[in-house]
């Protein structure tokens, strides 16, 4: 749309351009009053003028105005609303902080009387332990003693046996190299050998050598099947460890103050000369003709 002062501007304006039409084609144009009235009531509603614009562009800001202060309005009403809003949420919020400021403060007044209440149980709990613990020391030291005084009487029993074992011991040799003499058989002296390598230790109550024979025996007080593998072993390690300690015939003996049942065939089956308390069960004649 085109913005014009008045009807007769664009009656003018009309004008003008027929006028120019005619020049150029002047048989289309006859009555040019008349058509340019035509022409104008056609085009007066493309055209407006500046009193029409005016009024629109008032009464369009007129309405722009009044939404805006409708707006305006509503905004205040919500910011009031919002406002009202926060008030009240904020008074609840500083109410319900106000309660657990008191709940806490509950709680802080049941926890101080619980540490009391566990100070209390943990000190009489502490007396009791340390009570507990004094009786424990006791019996400790009763114990204790016992063990000094069952000490004492292992030293004493190890000493009785150990007297006892170097008895048999002394015994045995002497025993042994009578049977031996006997037979015809001198070995110069019979002792105890012990022998240690790589970590072995091996240890013989009896034993001697001459070029021929060489007497390797154990001697106890009471007999055990054990002391027959024990001989074995002793004979082993010397093969390994101490080959020159052997000779071509090795005399096996076992000697013995108490025996089991089946020792006495052991011995004979295995070819082990064989005495009790001094006695041949075993004797080292019947060895010798089996070496």
């Amino acid at each position: 749309m085109i913005m014009i002062s008045s009807t007769q501007e664009l009656k003018e304006m009309v004008r003008k351009v027929l006028l120019e039409l005619q020049k150029e084609s002047p048989e289309v144009f006859t009555n040019l009053d008349a058509l340019t009235d035509a022409l104008v009531k056609r085009l007066e509603k493309y055209f407006v003028t500046k009193t029409e614009f005016t009024e629109t562009i008032d009464k369009l800001m007129a309405k722009i105005d009044a939404r805006f202060d409708a707006m305006q309005k509503e905004m205040d009403r919500r910011f009031e609303e919002s406002n009202r809003r926060f008030e009240a949420l904020q008074k609840e919020m500083d109410r319900r902080f106000e309660e657990m400021n008191k709940r806490f403060e509950a709680m802080d007044k049941r926890f101080e009387a619980l540490q009391k209440e566990m100070d209390r149980r943990f000190d009489a709990m502490q007396k009791e332990m340390d009570r507990r613990f004094e009786l424990v020391d006791k019996r400790f030291e009763a114990v204790e003693n016992r063990l000094d005084s069952l000490d004492k009487r292992v030293v004493q029993l190890e000493n009785t046996v150990s007297h006892l074992t170097g008895t048999v011991e002394e015994e045995a040799r002497d025993t042994i190299k009578y049977y031996l003499n006997k037979e015809g058989i001198t070995i110069s002296e019979l002792s105890n050998l012990q022998i240690t390598k790589d970590g072995i230790a091996t240890e013989i109550d009896v034993y001697g050598a001459n070029e021929e024979y060489c007497v390797i025996g154990e001697a106890t007080v009471n007999l055990t099947s054990h002391k027959f593998d024990q001989l074995e072993d002793a004979i082993k390690n010397l093969k390994k460890y101490a080959p020159e300690k052997l000779r071509p015939k090795i005399i096996r003996v076992v000697f013995a103050d108490r025996i089991y049942s089946g020792a006495e065939e052991r011995a004979r089956n295995e070819n082990i000369w064989f005495i009790k308390m001094g006695k041949e069960l075993v004797p080292l004649k019947e060895v010798l003709q089996k070496l």
